[in-house]
């Protein structure tokens, strides 16, 4: 019965992690892009609706083509891509509370947008105590990266997809200010807004 009322329980919190917009995937966008905040900018620009639904943020990328994608399979992708990363789903509290303070604390756009896909995007979920593990001023390289990705998920990912991974993850901690440089990626110490608090 113990047993029974612990995976009834595992099961109910899923659930409900997954209502406030939490991801269960094994995956992650990580895969092919980095946290797109440039992107996620322009869409959150696009549409001013803090309760637009999915639908609207849909038809700006696809239909509308409010950040500017060469073609249709592009536009898709990229719309694939920013649903998987931050939901784009007013009923999801975790993409509600990015909306509330992206509107809010412009200097923590980045952080924010980290911090949203942190936990809808299991691979950047992965890789954070890879990055926190890392003092001040040490290099994070990309073959690094990848030995931490691969260790996780040992033959799931072709050399080049690993590869590429890596480099999207590194990107994505550069980004949101926890590591710094373009070629060689050093440990730094994020600069949290209040929003981000």
């Amino acid at each position: 019965a113990l047993a029974m009322s612990s995976g009834s329980d595992l099961h109910l919190e899923k659930a409900n992690l997954q209502r406030l917009g939490f991801s269960g995937e094994t995956g992650g966008a990580h895969a092919s892009r980095t946290i797109m905040v440039d992107e996620l900018s322009r869409l959150l620009d696009a549409v001013q609706d803090p309760l637009a639904e999915r639908e609207k943020y849909r038809l700006a990328i696809i239909e509308e083509n409010a950040l500017g994608k060469r073609s249709a399979k592009t536009r898709t992708l990229t719309f694939r891509h920013l649903a998987d990363l931050y939901g784009l789903d007013p009923d999801l509290l975790v993409f509600r509370g990015l909306r509330f303070f992206w509107d809010r604390d412009p200097d923590g756009h980045s952080l924010l947008a980290l911090q949203c896909a942190f936990v809808r995007d299991a691979l950047l979920r992965s890789s954070a105590p890879f990055i926190s593990s890392k003092t001040e001023g040490v290099t994070v390289s990309r073959v690094s990266m990848e030995v931490h990705i691969e260790a996780l998920f040992a033959n799931r990912f072709s050399a080049a997809t690993l590869k590429s991974t890596a480099q999207n993850l590194n990107s994505s901690w550069t980004k949101a200010g926890l590591l710094s440089g373009r070629a060689v990626k050093i440990r730094c110490k994020a600069n949290p807004t209040p929003g981000n608090a």
